[in-house]
């Protein structure tokens, strides 16, 4: 290993520098644990001074991350280390067909977010924070706990999640 990413701030840092790395490591730091979550940020600034050393001893567990991959139908990829977002910038809602494998569905709605197993740690879970709430709302039910779905960073799965859906009563 010649390479060693440091990545000092929020979660979404972690997120942002890992789609950028190829072989390199990176050990997210948490400057301000009062203010942040930290779930991608496992170490404080005074944890450097051992655990680099350790990295570079190959001491040290390193966890995978799996990314996500999407071709358009233009032939254009892109890749995701947290979630891909597919659909317009906006909220307008647009109909659509989504294909995996063999699979094919007629969707309409603002677009699909689709989660690796790092981001389950962040804008999935909270879409289903927030369909939780709703649904204990509409239900009068205290709906406990959230729902969520564990998964390891470097799982070979992910998780597709329709952005405001809209049930239409018209076939496409």
């Amino acid at each position: 290993m010649q390479d060693l990413v440091i990545a000092i701030g929020q979660d979404g840092l972690v997120a942002n520098t890992l789609k950028y790395l190829d072989t390199q490591l990176l050990i997210g730091v948490n400057p301000d644990p009062q203010r942040w979550d930290g779930v991608l940020l496992p170490f404080l600034l005074e944890d450097l001074t051992t655990i680099v050393p350790e990295v570079f001893k190959e001491r040290r567990p390193v966890k995978m991350v799996t990314m996500a991959k999407a071709t358009m139908n233009d032939g254009q990829t892109m890749y995701g280390v947290n979630d891909l977002f597919i659909g317009q910038k906006s909220h307008v809602s647009a109909r659509y067909e989504i294909e995996m494998g063999s699979r094919k569905e007629q969707q309409s709605s603002s677009g699909i977010i689709i989660s690796t197993g790092l981001g389950s740690t962040g804008w999935l879970k909270s879409i289903m924070v927030g369909a939780a709430a709703i649904t204990g709302t509409f239900t009068n039910n205290v709906v406990s706990p959230i729902p969520t779905r564990k998964m390891s960073w470097d799982e070979g799965s992910l998780i597709f999640s329709v952005r405001e859906p809209f049930p239409s009563k018209i076939e496409f």
